[in-house]
């Protein structure tokens, strides 16, 4: 098995009635590049996810609002050399917001375009049978491909926009091992971004993933249970010439569980994520758990 993990690409929301946590939208740092590390794969790839977040007021009353997010993403990963890997993203965003005590919002559209260079830094991993180590880094940007209102509306806040309306730097370490049937993948991820037009700047986000698999064939099939964690940072964000916004942040972590399925170059991925620690905006936003499904062959 080329690939033994295919990444659940993540997706999070904000909120009008004052909680405004950037890392519940479109434009979480998780939701681009993806996850796809072991043995240099080449690959395209089409992925859908989705969440849910439950939102409520400062007085405490749940369910104010819901929000949807149903995303598809068409990726690839191209190699220039035996080291260098070029890997790019781009998503589609279908957002809904229903609930008694929010604004009916329905938003769908193009999201921003994520480029990534990847380099292997060291590439212990024998090709039969899989044993070894591998560690890469990355570095790419976002671009402002998606749409984005300059205008400020609380009806839509900039989390709830498919674009961050400016660029961002994309950073990333993956590190790969397997000892027979068993291996550990762990994936680190950092997005910094520019103020936009609106004069706002998105808070800086980090992630981690890691995911213990074990693999198992017969025949041309192959298929991989995996089970692990998901975490994420988000810093606070900053309007005009205001202090940070501390509703903007938070931190979260998930338990991931799913199974990826091979049939020669043809690989199936199906990921679930639940939530057993969380802080947005105050505790004013709370995330579900979530799913995605991901089809990939391999160049």
């Amino acid at each position: 098995m080329r690939i033994l993990l295919l990444g659940l690409l993540f997706s999070w929301w904000s909120l009008p009635l004052s909680t405004a946590c950037d890392g519940c939208g479109c434009s979480v740092a998780g939701g681009g590049i993806g996850l796809l590390t072991q043995a240099n794969a080449r690959f395209l790839s089409l992925t859908y996810r989705y969440s849910a977040f439950e939102l409520s007021s400062h007085d405490g009353i749940p369910n104010v609002a819901r929000d949807h997010f149903n995303n598809w993403q068409l990726a690839a990963r191209i190699g220039l050399s035996s080291r260098f890997l070029v890997e790019g993203a781009l998503p589609y965003h279908l957002i809904i917001r229903e609930g008694e005590g929010a604004i009916p919002v329905e938003q769908n559209g193009i999201g921003d375009l994520r480029l990534m260079v990847h380099y292997t830094l060291v590439d212990r991993m024998d090709p039969v049978p899989k044993n070894g180590f591998q560690w890469s880094l990355g570095l790419g940007s976002s671009a402002p491909t998606g749409a984005y209102n300059p205008v400020y509306d609380d009806a839509i806040p900039d989390h709830l926009n498919p674009g961050a309306g400016t660029w961002g730097l994309l950073l990333q370490s993956n590190l790969s091992w397997q000892k027979g049937p068993w291996g550990l993948n762990s994936r680190f991820t950092g997005q910094l971004r520019s103020e936009n037009e609106a004069n706002y700047r998105f808070g800086d986000q980090w992630t981690n993933t890691t995911l213990i698999f074990w693999r198992r064939s017969a025949g041309r099939l192959a298929w991989a249970p995996f089970a692990g964690w998901y975490g994420e940072y988000l810093a606070n964000g900053r309007r005009f010439d205001r202090p940070e916004d501390p509703t903007t942040r938070g931190w979260g972590t998930f338990l991931n569980a799913g199974l990826e399925v091979k049939w020669q170059s043809l690989h199936l991925s199906a990921q679930w994520q639940l939530p057993f620690a969380q802080d947005f905006s105050g505790g004013e936003t709370q995330a579900n758990s979530r799913v995605a499904f991901t089809l990939a062959f391999l160049l």
